[in-house]
This record gives C-alpha cells, structure tokens and sequence, in this order.
C-alpha cells in the first residue's frame, strides 16, 4: 500500500444484523474520532432496538497503528462490546498488524482471519 492516508466505510447489513467496515491507512486521533462517529450513526439506532449486533472488519489495507491509535483500538473494542457488539470477525493480511490487533483485542470476542469466507463463517456460526 502507498497511499497512507486514512479511510473507512461504514454500512449496516440487516439481513445478518452484522455491522460491516472496512479501514485502510494509518489513522490518527481525528481520523479514528471521525470512524467512530460514523460507527455510531449507522448502528447507533439498530443498537436501540435489538440489543445485539455482530461485527465484520476488513483491515486489509489498514497498516499497523502507533502506539496511541492500537490504544483506541482496545478501547474502541471494549466500549464496543459493552454498546452491543458480541462477536467481531476481522480480516487481515498482514502478519505484523495480525499480532497488533490479537494484542488490543486479547480477551474479546474477537477472531483475525486471513480469508473473507472464513470470517463471515465463524462470525455466523452458532
């Protein structure tokens, strides 16, 4: 990847209930502040209402974090689990942000997989 800028796209899928999302980038505070206000429009509502969601991200043009955003991204996925959120499913290609992510996610409901079909298939699995 070249271009490091950040971005992310954020969409509900209603037929799984599933909060979709993809990041690509090196984030800073303001660009995770702006991710996280578009996480909070799209399922903010849904959340209201079936107390439950799970969650997909594709993290296969993110680049691994600073310090202080792999921070965040603990948090976020704390504060993301008491707001609803009971499994996330993540893909990732790179073996370096592989282990930054199992390291912020340790002791969540969270699973990294290399394969797109393989983490909608656990996150869907009983």
């Amino acid at each position: 990847m070249e271009d490091l800028a950040p971005s992310f796209s954020v969409r509900f899928d209603p037929v799984h209930n599933e909060l979709h999302f993809a990041t690509s980038g090196l984030f800073d505070a303001q660009s995770m502040d702006s991710f996280l206000a578009e996480v909070t429009k799209t399922v903010g509502p849904v959340l209201q209402k079936v107390k439950k969601l799970r969650a997909f991200g594709d993290l296969t043009d993110y680049v691994t974090q600073t310090r202080e955003i792999g921070e965040r991204m603990a948090q976020i996925l704390e504060q993301a689990e008491q707001n609803g959120i009971e499994k996330t499913a993540i893909v990732i290609n790179s073996t370096i942000l592989k282990m930054q992510y199992k390291r912020v996610s340790e002791g969540r409901n969270v699973e990294v997989f290399e394969d797109r079909d393989a983490a909608l298939a656990w996150l869907r699995g009983a």
